[in-house]
Order: structure tokens, then sequence, then C-alpha cells
């Protein structure tokens, strides 16, 4: 639909019309995770990796049709390759996915024609990035064509990860199954010219030690998490550091023996600290699997509450605001620079991954703050739409004494639906409330616009120069107009005049205190002037 540049590409197969094959070359909407997993490739003690057979560089894009739809992504090695490998296992093969959330199943597959698969295997606990999947069954590697590669089922996106390019000479490198077999780059009428990150392992035994997978978190805080894998052993070897090591040699700092039982509780553990957690089956007779590794984050240490003054400017991240998904859609407030060096606490109404329009329902509250300190408290921000086309976004800010949840918040304090892009700056006064408040910011009624900011979130006694309650009251005359119109009252300020559709007909960034404005070729009817949060109307008689 909108708000990313794609390459739009019609693709037909034999009189049939598939959806549209597009590059995703840029995600402004993206999504933060306190976890991070993946599959670290290390030689166990029962076989030795022989080959990597791969044509692809480092991730640069991801391909995607932006809607449903199956389609398969192939690397052939062409027998000459495989024929010296003969004797040895394809063990593992690792692929690239950007925008898990958007594939409904992905399954690994291998050809040694176009017809059909010698092996296949459903992929569980898919992740961002990096995917390496340990074949259940190695495949003995046999003197004919190798086509690996995996199949996905998507509801949207773009999730099939590239290099930069330009693909492998003969064409090896970007071979897709959409329906038929054909190319990347004959698909996309020569406009995508890559590889698929797509790496086959192959390795001179079979593997008989299956690594753990599926690693989760529950119950993460401050100081403490719980540990959960997938596997059907009884026996592992588990390592956890505070820092990056190589399993194989290096030692855990927090963690460094044996587990009996799938799961693990840490404790102790420092504040906002990012852990480092490997592990490994033993299956006992001196045979182990190769190494999985994770991350996780601990969250900040939120017990003592906030004593004013206090300002936010997002630059440490969610911190301690409390995140709720009301509307139950998957997609949340998160923390991201959407422009670029200027971080802030994001909410969308439309997701470009999945090209789909929301309608949020989101709230982020804050830590509870102690205002006991401030004679005139106010309560100030920034606020931005990110997108001048779709800038109708609207929110509210509420105060609470007495929780931190969305039920604690009743009747709100302020409320505005953006107009552009202007990133701009509104305060309220916080005099009805003393002692300990939670303030929270709910993004809510708009649908398929883009997305909203909040930034610089401050409690304090003082207000700004470009204090929104200056222009509180408004004054237009003569009203009805004709030719000239004059606002009064909004020295300073950026006027903006919508017409009754809620179109921009006129925009001045810095108004005198008499601002007079020429309405001679404003058509017959009703207008809107905006200056900050101050709304007021006006007619054009003719």
């Amino acid at each position: 639909m909108k708000h990313f540049t794609i390459l739009m590409i019609a693709v037909l197969f034999i009189g049939t019309s598939f959806a549209q094959l597009t590059k995703n070359v840029g995600n402004t909407a993206g999504v933060l995770s306190s976890v991070k997993s993946k599959s670290l490739a290390a030689t166990n003690n029962s076989k030795t990796v022989v080959a990597t057979l791969s044509y692809d560089g480092i991730n640069d894009n991801s391909i995607g049709t932006g809607t449903a739809a199956t389609f398969g992504v192939f690397a052939l090695h062409p027998s000459t390759v495989m024929t010296p490998l003969v004797g040895n296992f394809l063990t593992e093969v690792q692929f690239y996915i950007s925008g898990v959330s958007n594939v409904s199943t992905a399954e690994i597959q291998l050809y040694n024609d176009t017809t059909t698969a010698v092996y296949t295997q459903v992929v569980t606990g898919l992740v961002e990035g990096w995917n390496n999947v340990i074949l259940t069954t190695s495949y003995a590697i046999t003197a004919d064509d190798l086509y690996v590669g995996y199949e996905l089922v998507t509801i949207g996106g773009y999730p099939a990860g590239t290099d930069a390019g330009p693909r492998e000479t003969n064409g090896y490198g970007d071979i897709m199954n959409f329906g038929s077999w054909s190319s990347l780059l004959d698909l996309t009428g020569g406009s995508v010219d890559a590889n698929w990150n797509i790496k086959a392992i192959i390795s001179d035994a079979a593997m008989t030690c299956f690594p753990p997978s599926a690693i989760v978190y529950t119950n993460t805080t401050f100081n403490s998490t719980d540990i959960a894998w997938t596997s059907s052993a009884s026996a592992w070897n588990l390592k956890v550091s505070s820092t990056v090591i190589d399993p194989a040699t290096g030692t855990g700092d927090i963690y460094d023996g044996a587990a009996t039982t799938a799961s693990y509780s840490l404790t102790g553990l420092t504040e906002l600290t990012e852990y480092y957690v490997y592990i490994q089956t033993d299956c006992g007779s001196s045979t182990v699997s190769t190494w999985t590794s994770s991350s996780f984050t601990t969250s900040k240490d939120c017990s003592a509450p906030i004593t004013a003054p206090w300002t936010d400017d997002m630059t440490s991240g969610i911190g301690c605001w409390q995140l709720y998904d009301v509307d139950g859609d998957g997609f949340d407030w998160a923390f991201t620079e959407v422009v670029t060096g200027n971080p802030s606490l994001n909410s969308f109404s439309y997701d470009n991954p999945s090209a789909t329009a929301l309608n949020p329902d989101n709230w982020v509250i804050s830590n509870k703050i102690d205002i006991s300190s401030l004679t005139t408290p106010y309560l100030s921000w920034n606020a931005k739409s990110f997108d001048a086309n779709y800038a109708a976004e609207q929110y509210s800010v509420y105060i609470s004494t007495t929780g931190n949840t969305p039920s604690d918040f009743t009747t709100a304090e302020f409320n505005e639906t953006l107009v552009d892009d202007s990133d701009v700056y509104r305060n309220i006064s916080l005099a009805s409330y003393s002692g300990d408040i939670w303030i929270a910011f709910r993004h809510h009624d708009t649908y398929d616009m883009f997305g909203l900011g909040i930034d610089n979130v401050s409690v304090s006694n003082t207000t700004s120069l470009k204090n929104i309650n200056k222009v509180a009251k408004l004054s237009i005359y003569p009203n009805p107009a004709n030719e000239l119109v004059t606002i009064a009252n909004a020295e300073n300020q950026k006027i903006i005049i919508l017409d009754i559709t809620g179109k921009v007909v006129y925009t001045i960034e810095e108004a005198t205190k008499l601002q007079e404005i020429n309405t001679s070729n404003f058509a017959a009817g009703t207008y809107i002037v905006r200056v900050n949060a101050s709304v007021t109307k006006f007619n054009i008689a003719r």
C-alpha cells in the first residue's frame, strides 16, 4: 500500500497470475525484543565439517510478496561439486529470515532435480535472522545435483533473505519454486540480482547427537530469569556468560556445569545486561552435540519510584515504561529510531513488513513518579507523526494516582490528532495532583495511517517558552471572511488551516502577533484553524 519504497513486479507462470514478488528495501517499524536465539555451529566429538556450500555474502535484503503466498528458494550445487563429497553427509542447513512473524510455516527441502523432493523437514522454533537447522536424519551425499533450500508459507511481508549480489555466474544461487521453477533474476525481470542466504553444512559423519532447540526465557526481571529448552535427551552442558565466549574452550562466568532437566533458573543478575547462554546435549559415550547459543537481556530495576524533576529523552531505551497491547493485535509500543539518531517511544497504525493496516489501542505507562517536591508541576513531551501524507495519529495522555495498568486511568488530561509530521511540543499542568502519580500515553482510534512517536517526556516545575497554553485563546476576524482573515494570539507559533475534509490548505511556520492571511483563493465554506492544541473554525462567504 504505502509508507515504503518497493519494487512491484507481477509474476506470471504458465498463464497463472501469482502474487507480486517484492524487495523489502526499508522497514521503519522495527520491533524490539529482549531475547535473541540462534544455533551456534561448532563441531562435536563425532564428526567434522568438511565443507560449507554457499554462494551468498552478508545478508543485505529480503524478498517476499507482501501478501499471503507459498514459495521455495534454493541454491543448486551441481554434480561436479557433489561428486568429490560422496561418502559425507549434509547435516545442517542455514538460512536467513527477515520478519519471522510473517511466516506461518517453513520447511527444509532437498531435490536432486525439480520434480520430487528427496528430503523434507518442518522447521520449528524459527527465529529472526540466521536459522541453523540440524537435519533430524543426515542426508548421505550422492553424485547427483543437489538443490538445497526451504519453502515458506507466509501471511505477508518479505521474509526470504538475500545478499547484495550479483548472483552466482551460472544462476545457481537464486533459484525459486513459485508454482514452477525459475530464478529470482528472471522472475523480477532482471531487477533483483542477488543470491539467497542459504548454506549447506557437509560433515564426515551423520549426526547422531542432536543439539537443544527452542530456548525460551520466562519470568525475566532485572536480576533473574528462567531458561527452558527442547530436547529428547536427559543430560546437557550449560554455560552462561556475561560476555560472548567460544563454548568449546571458554568458561561461563555466571554458570558453567551440567543440567539434568531441560530448564534452569538464574538469579543474582545485573539490570539491563545481556547474558549469553550456550547449551550442548550430552549423549553419553563421549558423544556430544553442537552447541546451541542464545542471549537475553535483563530489565531495568524499577522497584524505586522516580523523583521529580525528571526527564526521559529515550536514549536509554524502554527503561521502566510498561507496555500494554490492549487491542491484542501483537503490535505494541516499541523503542526505535524511526528518525535516525533520535530514538523515541513509537506505536504504529500500519505495519510495513506485513503491509497490514492496524487499529491500535496501545498504552505506555511510566513508573511511579513522586512530584511532592514540585510547587508548580508540569508534564511536557514531544509528539510526532512519521508520515506527512498519513499523519492523523490520535493519542491521549492520562494521569493516575492508583497504579500502572490501563484500568487505573479514567479521564484523559489531553487528547489530539496530529495533522502533519512536525515534531510538536506539548505540556499540561499537574497542579491538581500531589504525591505519587503515573503517566500514560495511549495511541488509539487511528486506522491505516503510519506511526506516532513520543519523546522528551519531562515532569518539572518549569514550562517551556514554547508553552502551548500561551495560544489557548485564538481570535479570528472577520468571521465570516471574504478576501482577508486575521488570526490573533498565535505569535511565533505554527498555524495550520484545513478544509472541512481535513485536507491542509494553508500553513504558516511562525506567525506574527496579528497574522493576516489572504483568503481570496479559498472556496466558500468552513475551515479549521489549528495552532498546537488550540482549534477553532472560521467561514468564507462569497
